[in-house]
């Protein structure tokens, strides 16, 4: 038990008479009570108090024992030391969030309406790209429709070209062999004749020069024949030839073509994969610039809640030491 407390217990008790140890009946039962109409040993006299200290059964007013009491308290430093400072607590997790969110509010519309530009610029540039690989197969079919127009044009003009052809050369050939029949009776009634008047018509002179004006007659008809029939089969192999190349020509026309809308599909292919990967890359940096600035934000929104809520300590009961060391701690 300290000084402090054995003081205190003292005071709370109210020392104000000393303990008799001698008067029978009121002191220790080791004493000798001599009872009535004994010879009672004198009391003795009272000790003066130490200096500092209160009378205590002398009879002191009560003021004055306060007075040594605090006295006695102050010159040992009891009751003397100043309160400690309560720690005011403050929610800061719960502040963190609002201020997140609040950060959230501000940072969000900012990024969003910049991928809302970012995706309507794609969305344009994708609506440009479909239009020019339609535009371009557009072109490639028209291409090959005409090339087939003017394929089936020349076919019609090469089929029409050797059908003249063969008309004037059987027709040449015709007009050729009346023309030489005409010419080979003339000249057989001649020989004819000139036999007859020679009298060798019977003899095997006249009959060896008829047979070899008729050889030599069919000899030259069937020449004019093969050289007609050369000539048709000529403009005959020359139209299937034509015919050949124009069909070849459209097979590799056709085959163009279709290479080429292919070329078109796949340029889109890679263009709408390569707007794939500019999105995935744009929107991972945005997030990541997002997040930045919404912990920025955050940390700003933070130190304004906790000034705020500094500010509105004042006015509750608390020091203003109390005060500082919350602010010292939170901000």
């Amino acid at each position: 038990m300290g000084l402090f407390d054995s003081i205190t217990k003292a005071a709370a008790i109210g020392l104000g008479t000393a303990y008799d140890y001698l008067t029978p009946g009121k002191g220790s039962s080791r004493l000798t009570d001599y009872g009535t109409g004994g010879n009672k040993p004198a009391a003795p006299a009272p000790k003066p108090a130490p200096s500092g200290f209160p009378t205590w059964g002398t009879g002191a007013a009560p003021d004055a024992t306060a007075a040594a009491t605090a006295a006695l308290l102050a010159k040992y430093g009891v009751g003397t030391q100043a309160p400690i400072p309560r720690m005011i607590s403050f929610d800061s997790a719960g502040s963190w969030d609002k201020a997140r969110q609040m950060a959230e509010n501000a940072v969000n519309p900012v990024y969003q309406a910049k991928m809302a530009r970012f995706l309507d610029q794609q969305a344009f540039d994708l609506k440009n790209q479909q239009a020019t690989t339609t535009q371009g197969k557009s072109a490639l079919d028209e291409a090959l429709s005409r090339f087939m127009a003017d394929s089936a044009t020349t076919r019609t003009r090469t089929s029409a070209d050797t059908a003249t052809d063969i008309a004037d050369t059987t027709a040449a050939q015709a007009f050729q062999a009346r023309g030489e029949g005409l010419s080979f009776d003339t000249a057989n009634r001649a020989l004819n004749e000139s036999v007859s008047a020679a009298g060798t018509a019977e003899s095997g002179l006249g009959r060896q020069q008829i047979a070899d004006n008729q050889q030599a007659r069919t000899a030259m008809s069937n020449e004019q024949v093969r050289q007609s029939d050369n000539k048709i089969e000529a403009a005959n192999t020359l139209m299937n030839r034509t015919f050949e190349d124009l069909a070849t020509g459209d097979t590799r026309k056709t085959a163009d073509t279709v290479s080429g809308k292919a070329k078109l599909d796949l340029d889109m292919e890679q263009f709408i994969e390569q707007q794939g990967l500019t999105k995935a890359n744009e929107t991972a940096n945005e997030e990541m610039q997002r997040q930045g600035d919404i912990v920025q934000q955050s940390g700003t929104y933070q130190g304004q809640l906790v000034d705020q809520w500094i500010q509105s300590l004042s006015g509750k009961g608390y020091t203003a030491q109390e005060i500082a060391n919350a602010a010292s701690i939170y901000k």
